[in-house]
């Protein structure tokens, strides 16, 4: 698990080990899986610009159940696409209000995580109605096939999630 995180995120070994005990007594291996989440999903999260920290804090919400791993997939499906920005997200973002070319710059000079963009979309939806085609073109064009499955209120439920690996323990 050390060394994952470590490879992935470009952290120090003790830094790893401090994330890895923070995470473990908030609940992040309450199934037993955390080293299999560290494994699978540590190089796309990191890819998508989220931090270890916030890795971790997702981690846990995931394992102690206030979350679930299609969560995890989604996740890194979105910051996937909000990196690419293709046209038909970038299109889907400006029809609900939210500037793609905003975010993208924001993205680029670091004043907004990815894990920050997939908030602020969140919680945009949340002020739609899933029967809109903006709806649920956002969702298709940024949550991906995942994200369809996944429904409305799982998507809607990531804007409240704190990330913080101090809210974990």
């Amino acid at each position: 698990m050390v060394d994952q995180l470590t490879k992935q995120f470009g952290i120090s070994a003790k830094e790893a080990t401090d994330m890895i005990a923070v995470g473990m007594a908030g609940g992040a291996n309450a199934a037993d899986n955390m080293a299999g989440m560290i494994s699978q999903y540590s190089g796309a999260f990191s890819d998508a610009g989220i931090s270890a920290q916030e890795f971790i804090g997702v981690m846990a919400q995931t394992e102690s159940g206030l979350f679930n791993e299609q969560g995890m997939s989604m996740i890194t499906k979105a910051g996937a696409k909000i990196r690419e920005m293709s046209k038909a997200t970038a299109d889907s973002l400006d029809a609900i209000g939210i500037s793609s070319d905003a975010m993208t710059k924001a993205l680029s000079d670091g004043s907004m995580t990815s894990m920050e963009a997939i908030q602020k979309i969140s919680e945009k939806l949340r002020t739609l109605s899933p029967d809109t085609q903006e709806y649920a073109q956002v969702v298709k064009n940024v949550f991906g096939k995942v994200g369809v499955q996944a429904g409305s209120k799982m998507i809607e439920m990531l804007a409240d999630m704190d990330v913080s690996i101090d809210s974990v323990v």
